[in-house]
């Protein structure tokens, strides 16, 4: 039974001091911990677990699961066939080399055109396989145990959709990447950070002295900028979920963690704190 449940997001959670701080504080206190990586870019989970299990050492307390490890057992749907991408290796031009981490990259080139690369690890264990399009990364699957268990598609050499499998190679779920403009208040004083998502909420008291004045003059600013948000198109049981927070919900509810301690991102804290109100979260 874990005590403590970290939800790692991106790669930039684990590179906060904080997280590595309230991590560290934990284990001190033989704290049972687990850390879920929802990492929806699954290019960046090889190295979250390097970094985690690097800061943890042997540390029997702390466990680490993937998405794909918690849902590897759901039932699904059968791929599209052309939902893995597929060239004519045998037309083309084959380069081979090896990393200076230790991988080896097997390169498919057809001219001077770049198709499709192979990595795998020093032992021949297959990791990814990457396919381009006009120079573009275009798609790359990711393997674990020799089996596909993400494929992310590409656009403008970012992710725009990414299809979690199950261990069978089923699609259980499907992440949508969306942008959607939001404005920014910000305080351009050299002493404030004032950041607020929500121009609505972000209204600053009426300066009262003609110091006050001065000193508020022309250091309020609105921005405009783009957020991502991620849609969750759900093909196990077809629930609908709201969004990424509700679809972060189904995985504590799914494991039996919605009653622990709750560790995450305090960028995050105002969506999850209104997805699951009754739980006690814990920001890093």
């Amino acid at each position: 039974m874990k005590n403590a449940v970290f939800l790692v997001t991106a790669l930039s959670d684990i590179k906060k001091e904080s997280f590595g701080a309230q991590l560290t504080q934990l284990m001190a206190n033989n704290t049972q911990v687990g850390v879920i990586l929802g990492n929806l870019d699954y290019a960046e989970v090889a190295t979250a677990k390097w970094m985690i299990t690097k800061l943890v050492s042997q540390n029997e307390h702390v466990s680490i699961t993937t998405l794909a490890e918690i849902f590897a057992d759901d039932h699904g749907i059968d791929l599209a066939p052309t939902a893995i991408k597929t060239v004519d290796e045998a037309s083309l031009t084959k380069r081979e080399f090896d990393e200076p981490s230790g991988q080896h990259l097997t390169r498919y080139l057809a001219g001077d055109a770049l198709l499709k690369e192979v990595r795998t690890t020093p032992t021949g264990t297959l990791t990814d396989v990457t396919f381009y399009q006009d120079d573009q990364v275009d798609q790359v699957v990711y393997y674990e145990n020799a089996k596909p268990v993400v494929i992310a598609n590409y656009r403008d050499n970012t992710v725009q959709s990414s299809a979690l499998l199950n261990q069978n190679g089923q699609l259980v779920y499907r992440f949508i990447r969306h942008t959607k403009p939001v404005r920014r208040l910000y305080n351009l004083n050299s002493a404030s950070s004032l950041q607020l998502t929500d121009i609505r909420e972000a209204q600053p008291q009426a300066p009262t002295t003609e110091r006050q004045h001065a000193a508020a003059k022309n250091e309020m600013s609105v921005v405009t900028e783009q957020e991502d948000y991620y849609q969750v198109m759900n093909y196990v049981d077809f629930h609908k979920y709201q969004d990424i927070y509700a679809f972060y919900h189904h995985i504590l509810q799914k494991l039996a963690l919605d009653a622990v301690n709750l560790f995450i991102n305090i960028d995050h804290n105002v969506e999850m704190t209104a997805t699951m109100p009754h739980q006690l979260i814990f920001n890093y």
